[in-house]
């Protein structure tokens, strides 16, 4: 049934690191029961937006969990149509520059969360937050733990449609600076 389905998915993602450690096949899987899960349910309301609200933690990407960020939605969206001259990396600008950020040593993500609240006219705040660890030697100095946090406002769009505009990206909660 739809439960042990939503278990299994649930479970293959855990496997799986939310997605970043899976095999070509898992990957396929995963996005297989994605699919049919859609397929069982109805059509949801999107008059109602504010059913959207409350805290969603992020259990599968098909990219790295900082990419769930708003931040890097607005980047993405505004570097558009750029290109990089250097041939080592991605042809895209947008995806050169992840591919630097990706590359920081010692670092791991953590938690990725969306605090989602809005009203009935589909006006409201979204607040991402991603665990980042900066770590050496973990027995012999602690990690240094931060969160990045963007908030963006988000308008309605019209029916169904949601304009999120990031307010800003910072480093919250860290124990970098202490």
């Amino acid at each position: 049934g739809i439960v042990s389905d939503e278990v299994a998915l649930l479970k293959l993602c855990a496997e799986t690191s939310r997605g970043q450690f899976a095999t070509q096949i898992q990957t396929a899987d995963i996005q297989s029961r994605i699919l049919d899960l859609e397929s069982t349910q109805t059509e949801p309301n999107t008059e109602k937006s504010e059913e959207l609200s409350g805290c969603w933690k992020l259990i599968y990407s098909s990219e790295d969990p900082t990419r769930q960020s708003p931040f890097f939605w607005a980047f993405r969206k505004a570097s558009e149509g750029m290109k990089q001259p250097i041939s080592a990396f991605p042809n895209d600008f947008s995806e050169a520059i992840f591919k630097i950020t990706d590359g920081i040593p010692f670092s791991t993500v953590g938690k990725a969360t969306q605090d989602i609240n809005i009203d009935a006219n589909g006006v409201g705040v979204l607040v991402s937050r991603v665990e980042v660890k900066l770590g050496v030697f973990d027995a012999l100095l602690p990690p240094q733990i931060g969160y990045i946090q963007t908030t963006a406002n988000i308008t309605s769009g019209g029916p169904g449609v949601s304009d999120v505009i990031v307010d800003k990206t910072e480093i919250k909660d860290s124990s970098w600076e202490q």
